[in-house]
């Protein structure tokens, strides 16, 4: 059984979950070292299957010495904070981060896992102001990073850090980010801009999430409405992977399709694929080596031959002459070995031979099976894809359809503001144009500087708060 869980497909945990939990007794069938992955194979199949208690039960059976402990107490948490059990879900994440930061653990994925997803049961347990370094300590090398930034956006803005959101998206608006599709961080910009009057730059913001995503949701739309088939949008994304990652393919921008592909089912299915055309390299690896070693026992049976030949003719030699007579023993010895040695040897050949063919058989019906396999696999995969673009076209439109919303909230702001200013209400004191001058050139101007690395998810932006009841309150409190 122990061969089974650290062999099993990620495909096939669900059903494996299904089988095992009948057995009877089934910790006095297992030992310390087998304990690890099974109860880890159960505890995923148990969390597919949505039976969150079952999830926890069995994760926490995994023994600490297994290489599958850390795994499987991040899977432990989720099944706690999905079972509604939230406190201790948190808490077995707090201790598990202190377990790996003190082992210094090397598997970055794993760490980042357990940030982002205690970053986010935090969050939605109101502490939000824990949530941010959290955030914050996803490795930038990691696929959740950007995501985890835009996440520390929406944590900023309950806890009205309006800067530090904004100069958070704003730095994963540079060129340095083009490629990545990310929406919802025009949303978290904008609000932060909203919050503290700036419409100007609200505006702007709103502008270059139509400018992109607009002609993008037309694009993705136009191409899922040509009739196209799971299969081929399966096509599509390979023909992006196998290019450049700058190239459009068939009219869909290379930000979805990249966003596609890094979908974790999606990348789950082709790992699944990919192991079984190793699985088909490896039936050809046995055949290829049967016969290598068949090549070495022929080559030894060839030698053996020579030698045998020799120790007969020498042995004629010896009966013939009174003075060789001494030596006829042990020519004989060397001839009878070399004689059973080519004997054994073309019965070696025999049962290779033998082998080999009923392998052929073998791997006919075997690679018949891992193809069909590999087929439903591929059919899974691009059912997933097109699942993902799907649902992107849903978001973009629904981030687009927002975007009206805010706009109006752009124009209602602006408005209100001016309206407070013509009321006699004052606002600090800005150094303004006259607008009887006229500029030679734009005064508009984007930042295109450089952005450290180390910095970004700490970058603050440098605009005042411009709400005028704002501007009110600081001022009461200043006199």
């Amino acid at each position: 059984m122990e061969l089974l869980a650290v062999g099993l497909q990620k495909d096939s945990e669900k059903d494996f979950y299904e089988v095992v939990k009948r057995i009877d007794n089934l910790d006095s069938l297992l030992t310390e070292k087998s304990r690890g992955p099974v109860y880890y194979r159960m505890a995923k199949g148990a969390f597919k299957s949505e039976h969150f208690n079952r999830t926890w039960q069995h994760a926490s059976k995994v023994p600490e010495s297994s290489d599958y402990w850390a795994e499987a107490q991040l899977l432990a948490s989720l099944g706690y904070f999905n079972a509604n059990k939230k406190k201790l879900a948190i808490d077995k994440l707090i201790a598990l981060e202190q377990k790996l930061e003190q082992s210094g653990y090397k598997d970055n994925n794993i760490k980042a896992l357990v940030k982002t997803n205690l970053a986010r049961m935090k969050f939605l347990h109101g502490n939000i102001a824990e949530a941010v370094p959290l955030y914050l300590s996803v490795p930038k090398d990691h696929g959740l990073w950007v995501q985890a930034l835009i996440e520390q956006g929406w944590a900023q803005l309950y806890m009205d850090d309006y800067a530090g959101a904004i100069g958070n998206m704003y730095s994963l608006h540079s060129p340095y980010f083009k490629i990545v599709y990310q929406p919802e961080s025009f949303v978290v910009r904008t609000i932060g801009y909203l919050n503290i009057c700036q419409y100007g730059d609200a505006y702007r913001t709103l502008t270059q999430l139509e400018q992109d995503y607009r002609s993008w949701n037309q694009s993705l739309n136009a191409y899922l409405n040509s009739s196209r088939k799971p299969a081929q949008v399966y096509s599509t994304v390979k023909t992006y992977l196998n290019g450049k990652s700058t190239d459009d393919v068939e009219g869909v921008p290379h930000q979805i399709l990249r966003e596609a592909a890094r979908n974790k089912d999606f990348l789950n299915s082709q790992t699944a694929i990919n192991e079984k055309s190793d699985e088909v390299l490896r039936y050809e690896g046995v055949n290829r080596k049967i016969k290598e070693e068949k090549a070495s026992i022929r080559s030894r049976s060839y030698q053996a031959k020579k030698r045998f030949d020799q120790h007969r003719a020498n042995i004629k030699v010896a009966m013939a002459k009174k003075d060789k007579a001494g030596n006829l023993g042990e020519l004989k010895k060397l001839f009878n070995y070399e004689k059973e040695l080519i004997i054994g040897l073309r019965f070696q050949l025999a049962i290779l031979e033998q082998s080999r063919q009923g392998y052929l058989d073998f791997q006919k019906v075997s690679q018949k099976e891992v193809e069909q396999t590999k087929s439903d696999l591929k059919a899974l995969a691009a059912n997933q894809l097109m699942d993902r673009m799907t649902t992107m076209k849903k978001q973009m439109a629904r981030v687009l359809d927002n975007n009206e919303f805010l706009r109006y909230e752009v124009f209602a702001g602006s408005g209100e503001n001016i309206r407070y200013q013509v009321a006699g209400g004052k606002v600090s004191n800005e150094t303004r144009i006259p607008a009887s001058i006229k500029p030679q050139k734009s005064l508009n101007w984007s930042f295109q500087g450089e952005f450290w690395e180390d910095e970004i998810g700490n970058y603050r932006s440098s605009l005042r708060n411009n709400c005028p009841q704002d501007q009110a309150m600081l001022s009461k409190g200043e006199h």
